[in-house]
């Protein structure tokens, strides 16, 4: 007997919708969990730089899902709402737009940091290729192995498929999430708005690095995969 299941698209967005739920409520509880059991045992330098990762890493969590959720429930043009809360949150904290206080920190932090050689990392390159009907966007590269402490430079491509321009922004998660923390982008062209002209086809760097540190958390010793996962968005003069 075979049984034939027919779901309509709207069916299918609700569907997306609730898994989505789930994933953040699984990623914001796993990680509160984790900031209250390791908050007795650091100092309390450690526990205040902690707890300010794991409010960004939430903050992130929540936005790219408010965004994908008001783009499958409703359309995208009510997307352009939550892009200005990107762009407002990314310069007050630098994520991504990389205010001066975070290159500097970065910059002091690649100088004095060591390569951890007997520890490689698979950092894997996606693109959800489900929210953007106005550009071809996707990893240059599927992956690269790199050892904490190693600078590294990828690309992603991004080709307009339209006759008019487009402007767009992208947004990114990564995976697992506990590794978020020290996953740290020199440069890169999330949370930058891109214009790309009409059939224009253009090459967007990630440079990056992974903190030595990484490879004394108990809690990712067996993490040797690293999921770098970004969503391209159109957006119009009117968000800014």
């Amino acid at each position: 007997m075979r049984l034939h299941i027919s779901l309509n698209s709207r069916e299918i967005q609700i569907k997306n919708i609730e898994f989505k739920t789930f994933l953040v409520q699984s990623k914001v509880s796993t990680l509160i969990r984790r900031n209250f059991n390791e908050y007795r045992y650091n100092s309390r330098q450690e526990n205040i730089r902690n707890t300010g990762l794991t409010m960004t890493a939430i903050v992130i969590i929540c936005l790219d899902y408010l965004i994908e959720f008001y783009i499958l429930i409703f359309n995208p043009g009510l997307s352009y709402a939550a892009v200005p809360l990107y762009r407002i949150y990314c310069q007050k904290t630098g994520t991504g737009l990389m205010a001066q206080p975070v290159i500097e920190k970065l910059n002091k932090k690649i100088a004095t940091m060591n390569k951890i050689e007997d520890r490689q990392i698979k950092v894997i390159f996606e693109a959800d290729k489900s929210v953007s009907t106005t550009c071809d966007f996707r990893p240059t590269q599927h992956s690269i192995v790199c050892s904490p402490g190693e600078t590294v430079l990828a690309f992603y491509t991004a080709k307009n498929i339209l006759d008019r321009p487009v402007n767009g922004i992208a947004t990114y998660n990564i995976l697992p999430f506990e590794a978020a923390k020290y996953f740290h982008k020199i440069q890169c062209f999330c949370f930058e708005e891109q214009q790309l002209n009409a059939k224009e086809e253009v090459d967007l760097p990630v440079f990056f690095f992974i903190d030595p540190e990484f490879a004394r958390d108990p809690y990712l010793f067996d993490a040797n995969d690293i999921i770098l996962s970004y969503n391209f968005y159109e957006i119009n003069q009117n968000s800014k």
